[in-house]
């Protein structure tokens, strides 16, 4: 007989995990956000682009060489019930991603210079490329402590150790950077410490969870579930990061500064959602596919990040501008147009993963590496032909467009495999509310940055009370919302009377 959980169950177990996940990985991604005002008063636009070159590169190496174990450990842990057994699968993964980091470390180590080449035309920043490369190694490695705090539910200890990671992150870079003036070698070299700092402490951490023992068919079985998922994820490198290299062959390295500052706020929309999503809903929608309502609880997960996201997109977007005036230097400010078509395009990638159930469940991850190889392809044409005349707008629309494509071809496979009912009427009272308040917004300019900054968050507020008037949320969402806003009065009423 199917199990069942109400919805309401699923979403309080996914909320939780997820706001905790979703504070973690905020606190982790927060770094070039934190450290964005020291960025932007310190470097120069141009030393700006060549981090932004450097670390993509790094993301570049450090996806290749996780092989896909993330989603090959997470599916097949998944198909054990002994403690002892899950250990063997875990440690499986752990050995065979040591295997894969120590050979990108000698890769690495050889072709630093190569990189800087061909970068760059010049050999000055071997250094740079040498040390994304030992970054990338514990990258890698850290792939496996992460998952176990996942499929744990170790949510809370996830972002404790997130905490003290990037206290020490942040305080190696301001001084590398501010007290001794290393710029760009002082943000890698403060990178390199926190990755070194974290994947020791998470291993001495999840020691018992790793054992003297391999299962060989498992090898097996985790590479071919994650090895497709390698060309997908560098197709995703494409459509998200290759621009910048277009933008620096074509442009200058200073536009590079600009695209990637104005692409760190499409950042907040990945560590505020995608990131969180990533995180917690495969073990969630994993965990519940034998459920009589699964496919109800999948359903309605994508009308509910899909608010959230939009609504995050209103924030970041409209509020930009005023952002950039406080904190960066005046080379900087024309970033603000372009960040609305980035923080829009990430609004619409962070449904992806929830629209991604069939494929996982079915392990057709195969049609995930087609599907996004050809988006890559898609995505460099339109590079070609929008970055060269348009600059950073050329870059951000091919981005968008690819995007789209992308996310429309994975709904219809997922559908093919397993047919969903999604809430296409709310969804549609979600886009129509959002383009509202966008363009109530948007070209508002008291003259005073504070009076701007306080009309604007009151027209972004007025985005739940529209929904309302739309009639947007069912009577059990409003039961609900009723029923908490009613604790937590009678809590504050509680705190009152015995002050």
């Amino acid at each position: 007989m199917a199990k069942t959980t109400s919805l309401f169950e699923k979403f309080k177990a996914t909320g939780k995990h997820g706001i905790v996940y979703g504070i973690g990985a905020i606190l982790e991604k927060a770094l070039a956000f934190l450290l964005f005002p020291l960025y932007t008063t310190r470097l120069t636009t141009a030393d700006y682009g060549i981090l932004g070159l450097v670390t993509i590169t790094g993301s570049v190496i450090t996806t290749i060489f996780i092989i896909g174990m993330n989603y090959g450990l997470l599916r097949s842990y998944y198909d054990y019930k002994d403690e002892e057994k899950k250990k063997a699968v875990i440690s499986t993964a752990f050995y065979i991603l040591l295997v894969s980091s120590l050979i990108l470390l000698v890769i690495g180590v050889f072709s630093a210079r190569r990189l800087s080449i061909i970068l760059f035309d010049s050999p000055e920043y071997r250094i740079h490329f040498l040390l994304i490369v030992i970054t990338s190694f514990f990258q890698v490695l850290n792939t496996i402590p992460y998952i176990v705090f996942r499929v744990k539910m170790k949510s809370l200890q996830f972002i404790l150790f997130q905490i003290g990671f990037l206290a020490t992150g942040i305080g190696v870079i301001i001084y590398l950077v501010n007290n001794r003036g290393w710029g760009v070698l002082g943000a890698l070299t403060g990178n390199l410490v926190m990755a070194a700092i974290s994947c020791i402490s998470l291993y001495i951490y999840i020691r018992r969870e790793i054992v003297f023992r391999i299962i060989r068919y498992e090898i097996k079985k985790m590479l071919l579930m994650g090895s497709p998922l390698i060309p997908a994820n560098l197709s995703v490198f494409v459509f998200t990061a290759i621009d910048r290299y277009f933008l620096n062959y074509y442009r200058t390295t200073g536009e590079v500064g600009i695209y990637n500052l104005a692409y760190n706020f499409g950042n907040i929309m990945t560590v505020l959602i995608a990131t969180p999503i990533s995180l917690i809903w495969p073990a969630m929608y994993l965990s519940v596919k034998e459920h009589d309502n699964a496919k109800e609880f999948y359903s309605r997960t994508l009308t509910y990040v899909l608010s959230i996201s939009l609504f995050l997109f209103l924030g970041l977007s409209l509020l930009s501008k005023e952002i950039l005036q406080i904190f960066s230097d005046r080379e900087f400010w024309d970033a603000y147009l372009v960040i609305p078509l980035i923080v829009f395009t990430y609004a619409i990638w962070s449904t992806r993963k929830i629209l991604n159930v069939a494929i996982t469940i079915y392990r057709k991850t195969q049609a995930t590496a087609v599907i996004e190889f050809t988006g890559a392809a898609v995505n460099i044409g339109l590079n070609f032909l929008l970055i060269p005349r348009y600059g950073i707008f050329g870059a951000a629309y091919a981005t968008l467009i690819t995007y789209i494509i992308v996310t429309m071809a994975m709904f219809f496979y997922n559908q093919k495999l397993m047919k969903l009912y999604y809430e296409w009427p709310r969804i549609i009272k979600l886009l129509l509310a959002t383009a509202i308040i966008f363009s109530a917004g948007y070209f508002i300019n008291t003259g005073s940055i504070t009076v701007t900054i306080v009309v604007k968050l009151i027209i972004i507020l007025i985005f739940p009370l529209l929904l309302w008037l739309f009639r947007f949320f069912t009577d059990g969402e409003k039961e609900k919302s009723r029923e908490y806003f009613v604790k937590i009065l009678n809590k504050v009423k509680t705190y009152i009377i015995r002050k």
